[in-house]
């Protein structure tokens, strides 16, 4: 099923508001990995948005960063 503009659009956000909450609690990518349990890489995509990101690994990064996501209608 094709991304639609109000989901490309939210999910941009969340992207975006993840690498700054990284940047702002100047962490760099490999340490934040290492506290996730996994390589770089997976990070990286994420950050990215890449639609093959393992998506199970965004809470554990949501978590280490103190980010609270929640649905809104």
């Amino acid at each position: 099923m094709a991304e639609g503009p109000v989901a490309r659009s939210a999910r941009r956000r969340i992207l975006g508001a993840r690498s700054a909450r990284r940047m702002s609690l100047g962490l760099p990518q490999e340490e934040l990995a290492v506290q996730a349990g996994v390589s770089r890489p997976p990070v990286m995509a994420i950050e990215r948005g890449k639609e093959t990101a393992r998506i199970g690994l965004a809470p554990a990064l949501r978590a280490d960063l103190g980010i609270q996501l929640f649905a809104a209608k």
